[in-house]
């Protein structure tokens, strides 16, 4: 990949949990990380961010709003002590969970363990049939969703009591197992384990206060503006 016209900025890390190689596609300018061997718990979140993304259209935009926000104010590299981008994904994720009308259901909820007590994207619905088991009256625009997202954590959410956990309806204590005063977000695989447990320090949460939370007290909710 070095010498491929495809690729620059190619790099390795054969030192980290799951070994990688990053690298920038050319024509694109996307980035790419490939990583070696089949990791389950990342073959299983990205099933499952894949199905979540697919129920509402506004998941995956919400999801790119913040990744994209993240990568601006360069809150989104775990390596050098931030949040990992699927750890963007999932704050959106739970937040849509728990509006006053959810938008998004707990799939970890609808699937059918009934053969296995662990959880697997195995026993996901198809998208036919949760059309059947789950629908939304939920009608709020990106716009007002995108507001309210920045307001929830930067004002509602209480990170020192608190876990966020897409595989359940409501709210996660923190218990003595959740080590720091950082924003904790579980895997939806793996009981107890924090997404951001590598993270050295919490910068990128003191940036998202000082910069959002302003914003989110003085203004008022879209829903309450003129028409432009």
């Amino acid at each position: 990949m070095y010498v491929d016209e495809i690729y620059k900025d190619v790099s390795t890390d054969f030192y980290c949990a799951i070994p990688c190689i990053r690298c920038k596609h050319q024509k694109s300018g996307l980035l790419l990380d490939i990583r070696s061997g089949q990791h389950d718990g990342t073959v299983q979140l990205a099933k499952l961010l894949k199905v979540y993304s697919q129920i509402d259209r506004r998941v995956r935009v919400l999801a790119t709003c913040l990744r994209y926000w993240a990568k601006v104010c360069e809150l989104d590299d775990k390596e050098t002590g931030y949040y990992a981008s699927v750890g963007f994904v999932m704050l959106t994720i739970y937040f849509l969970q728990h509006r006053e009308i959810p938008i998004l259901p707990v799939l970890h909820e609808l699937m059918d363990t009934s053969t296995s007590h662990k959880p697997s994207c195995e026993y996901l619905p198809d998208l036919q049939h949760l059309a059947a088991k789950w629908s939304s009256d939920n009608t709020e625009s990106v716009g007002s969703l995108w507001f309210n997202m920045l307001r929830f954590y930067t004002v509602e959410w209480v990170t020192s009591q608190h876990v966020v956990s897409i595989t359940q309806f409501g709210v996660m204590e923190r218990g003595k197992e959740w080590f720091g005063n950082r924003l904790a977000v579980e895997h939806p695989f793996y009981k107890n384990y924090d997404l951001a447990k590598v993270t050295a320090s919490q910068p990128g949460i003191v940036v998202l206060h000082v910069v959002m939370c302003p914003a989110s007290l003085k203004l008022p909710p879209p829903s309450s503006l003129p028409p432009p």
